[in-house]
């Protein structure tokens, strides 16, 4: 079995890993002014910053797997714990607005209706996400990295069991 932890911490010692794309890139016009956020599956993007500046939230924390990305977001003033989206280790209802972005693909299909209970679980607004679709991509090693490789309808139709979704361009919005 693939330590994940491991490998996503060796995958962060590349500079380009989670750089490149920025899958949370256009979402920021989705966070309400004056709420508290959680971004789940945070990498080593800039984007907690940016929504910071640019939609004055109350509080933005983090949680990522790798302990190079939480070290990343802290240099960068963020709060950041180590944490997994299987396991939000923070209580219910803790933040407005949860988001999860290209994480959701990296989880095993088994895992999947769990890690989206847990994120509705800490929002008490919505949730916010977008996945890679039907992407494949491998670790250094090969290690498969896309564990549920699904397109947009079958990631919609799972959000639709669990509420009112709607759609903003390539982000899935579930109201809580």
């Amino acid at each position: 079995m693939t330590d994940y932890r491991n490998l996503y911490n060796q995958l962060h010692k590349d500079e380009a890993y989670g750089k490149v794309i920025d899958q949370g890139s256009g979402s920021e016009s989705l966070i309400d002014f004056g709420c508290s956020v959680l971004n789940v599956g945070c990498g080593r993007t800039d984007w907690n910053v940016r929504v910071q500046r640019l939609r004055r939230v109350q509080r933005i924390q983090a949680v990522d797997i790798s302990d190079i990305a939480v070290a990343y977001q802290i240099n960068k003033g963020i709060i950041c714990i180590r944490g997994e989206v299987q396991n939000i280790p923070f209580p219910d209802n803790e933040f407005d607005i949860v988001v999860c972005f290209d994480v959701l693909e990296h989880i095993p299909p088994q895992d999947i209706d769990r890690s989206i209970k847990e994120l509705m679980r800490v929002a008490s607004k919505k949730v916010i996400a977008c996945m890679g679709f039907k992407t494949t991509y491998a670790g250094p090693r090969g290690e498969r990295l896309h564990l549920t490789e699904k397109d947009k309808p079958w990631w919609i139709q799972v959000f639709r069991n669990y509420g009112e979704i709607s759609i903003y361009k390539k982000f899935i919005i579930l109201q809580v």
